[in-house]
């Protein structure tokens, strides 16, 4: 299978609408298990797609662009200027309860960002979200076997009639960020790793 991220597709198309030519593009195919899933998040037209099918157990990267999020959300804006908001993997939750408890999302390298305006770019764990609301190429890394901050142990199902005993259902969510209690950043997207 041969991927081109949203990233590049973006950059061709800005090429060849200068009438830049591009001598050589080289695409290496991926394997199955690494493959790259894109996810696009529009928060303003709540456009999401219904789930994410990762095509089968272990890790796997999404990556995720979005527009349309509040980059300086109410409270925590007051406190910190360009907020923002978090991008996470998790098992299920509501976020309205868990939005103050960062161990609740995945703790693994790639599992969880905070994306704002004014990232810090040597950071792993942030990722620059416009004034306009707008982030790209984030590269989330979603697990079927994984565990939280607080080491609790989940396994995600493998799709939404998997009812194995011990396994849960698991999102990528989106949240408005340090403490913020506007919801209106709020996104949550199944992932199925069948």
């Amino acid at each position: 299978m041969t991927v081109i991220t949203p990233r590049a597709k973006r950059a061709l198309q800005a090429a060849a609408a200068t009438g830049a030519t591009l001598a050589l593009l080289a695409v290496a195919p991926l394997s199955a298990s690494a493959a790259i899933v894109p996810l696009h998040i529009d928060n303003g037209a709540g456009s999401s797609p219904a789930a994410i099918y990762t095509g089968g157990s272990g890790s796997h990267t999404i990556e995720i662009s979005g527009e349309g999020f509040d980059y300086n959300p109410a409270w925590a804006g007051w406190l910190f200027s360009d907020a923002g908001i978090y991008v996470a993997f998790g098992p299920d939750v509501e976020i309205e309860d868990v939005y103050l408890e960062a161990s609740t999302f995945a703790s693994h390298a790639g599992g969880q960002f905070w994306v704002h305006n004014g990232a810090d770019a040597t950071a792993s764990d942030e990722w620059e979200l416009t004034t306009a609301g707008d982030f790209d190429g984030l590269a989330l890394t979603v697990q079927s076997t994984f565990s939280d901050g607080d080491a609790n142990s989940f396994t995600c199902t493998s799709g939404p009639t998997d009812t194995t005993a011990g396994r849960v259902d698991c999102f990528v969510y989106t949240l408005s960020a340090h403490g913020s209690w506007d919801r209106g950043n709020d996104n949550k997207i199944p992932v199925y790793f069948g």
